[in-house]
């Protein structure tokens, strides 16, 4: 994900908030890497 530009926290313990300033594009494109990043697991 990170090579995509998707930056997660470094630590499990960390959560991932969204925010106004997030766009539904920017979740859609979220979500889409993610699925390319599990199936290359």
């Amino acid at each position: 994900m990170l090579d995509a530009g998707i930056y997660l926290a470094p630590s499990q313990f960390e959560a991932a908030f969204m925010s106004v300033a997030h766009t539904p594009k920017d979740i859609d494109r979220t979500i889409s890497v993610a699925q390319a990043a599990f199936k290359n697991l």
